[in-house]
């Protein structure tokens, strides 16, 4: 539905939040690419993105209880991935889905793949929906590059919120906080787990290679000051906070 109409809707609603990014470009976020590289820096971004989500929020009647963190973005390949100059000239694709991130079909356009069917691709970047024991079908082998960890919003209806007491309102934002907690806990175990299943399936489960990572980093840039120019100051602000918090 219209992202207006969801605080008005529902008491409680679960979406995935970049699908609203042209609402509000701040929650567009979690689906920029090369912005974290492990899970402790995805949270660190989403501890210091939580103020803008909840402002932006606000501002459509609805209060933010918790994230739901997918499965970050890989890449799958029917060959083994050795340096970045292997994406030249290889057929690429985005997995069979509409969650992706604007942009990332681009970005290895920038690399120098070339954008091909996802029946004909010989490497596809994978959101993190589509199961992997579907891709294991397809594709020998998948690289672990972190590409992008997006979320899915649980909110809640504020002024259904403020019709409860001073308890209840205390124990919805705890039960919040205690979902999100073990649902980070849970995509770290799914991930490992997904891993040696896959493996089983006789896939190669592989980091990516010395100049992979800083190859996609540099690709991304354009897609980041996308992201930042659409926010403004406070784009700008949440980007250097939060590079600043993990060292980049």
């Amino acid at each position: 539905m219209p992202f207006a109409a969801i605080g008005r809707a529902s008491a409680l609603a679960s979406y995935y939040a970049p699908a609203f990014a042209t609402d509000e470009p701040v929650l567009g976020l979690s689906a920029v690419p090369m912005l974290a590289a492990t899970f402790d820096e995805a949270e660190v971004l989403l501890r210091i993105a939580r103020p803008a989500y909840a402002a932006a929020l606000a501002r459509h009647g609805q209060i933010l209880l918790a994230t739901e963190p997918w499965r970050p973005a890989a890449l799958w390949s029917t060959f083994r991935l050795r340096s970045a100059g292997d994406l030249r000239g290889t057929r690429f694709a985005l997995d069979a889905t509409s969650y992706a991130g604007a942009g990332w079909a681009e970005l290895f356009a920038r690399l120098g793949a070339e954008r091909a069917a996802y029946t004909e691709a010989e490497v596809v970047l994978s959101g993190g929906y589509i199961p992997s024991e579907v891709l294991a079908r397809e594709f020998a082998c998948v690289t672990e590059v972190f590409f992008a960890q997006q979320l899915t919003f649980l909110t809640a209806n504020r002024e259904m919120v403020e019709a409860l007491t001073g308890a209840q309102r205390e124990a919805l934002v705890a039960v919040g906080r205690e979902i999100e907690a073990d649902l980070w806990r849970r995509i770290r175990a799914f991930v490992r787990r997904d891993q040696q299943e896959v493996a089983h399936r006789g896939v190669l489960v592989s980091e990516p290679p010395a100049d992979v990572l800083p190859a996609l980093r540099k690709a991304a840039e354009p897609d980041v000051r996308r992201w930042t120019d659409a926010m403004g100051a406070e784009g700008g602000a949440i980007l250097a906070n939060y590079r600043r918090a993990i060292g980049f």
